[in-house]
């Protein structure tokens, strides 16, 4: 039987670059995990220097992290602060976490980041665009409904 070595098999919390996460609600007019807010992350080293950007959103039904982007700025490429920032976010929420729609020069990452033990973080299917409808239907019972639709509901459904 032959035993594939990885070199993620290996990585600890604390192995992992020490980071530090500044959040602000993303404001815009998509929002996928509505009705809660999409987050904007600024990630800074131990020297409280930014390292890159992500922007992420919590399911409503408390059950997983929808990671968007991670962009970690290049001179900064290649010392663990992604997989970091991907291990704060999962020791702080307690939730695994599902990339979207994972692009080309990503692949390499998130296979890495799926590698790491599960005491370090947990990373679910990569959700694609084609499913994001489908997913969000999932908790489209917790989105309130516009009064405006909701008048006209009544208004249709009134024999009046």
């Amino acid at each position: 039987m032959k035993i594939l070595f990885s070199p993620w098999s290996r990585i600890t919390r604390r192995s992992l670059p020490v980071v530090e996460v500044r959040l602000s609600i993303k404001e815009g007019a998509q929002n996928f995990v509505e009705p809660n807010p999409d987050f904007q992350a600024s990630i800074l080293n131990g020297s409280m220097q930014e390292v890159g950007t992500a922007t992420f959103g919590i399911s409503p039904l408390d059950d997983t992290i929808y990671v968007y982007q991670i962009d970690v700025y290049p001179q900064h490429r290649r010392r663990g602060y992604a997989l970091a920032f991907l291990s704060w976010l999962s020791s702080e929420h307690h939730l695994p976490v599902t990339p979207v729609h994972i692009v080309g020069n990503a692949l390499g990452f998130w296979s890495a980041a799926r590698a790491l033990p599960d005491q370090v973080l947990i990373v679910s299917k990569e959700l694609r665009l084609s499913e994001m409808a489908a997913e969000k239907n999932r908790w489209a019972y917790m989105i309130s409904e516009p009064e405006h639709i909701r008048l006209q509901r009544i208004c249709e459904a009134s024999p009046t």
